[in-house]
């Protein structure tokens, strides 16, 4: 599996996740670097984060 893969799984896999739990997925500015605020992403990310939820270990699982 290539990077570009494997960050497209994370994504994949938090949307997913953030869906589940009724995350706003609302497109926003993100504590990481490398998650712009128009990435699809971006909005579950960073509502996860804010809920005090352990991406790393969320996405690392599945």
């Amino acid at each position: 599996m290539n990077v570009a893969e494997k960050i497209s799984n994370r994504a994949e896999s938090i949307v997913e996740i953030g869906n589940l739990l009724g995350l706003d997925g609302t497109q926003r500015v993100t504590q990481f670097k490398d998650v712009p605020k128009s990435h699809y992403a971006s909005g579950y990310i960073q509502s996860a984060v804010d809920k005090g939820l352990r991406i790393e270990e969320i996405i690392r699982s599945r």
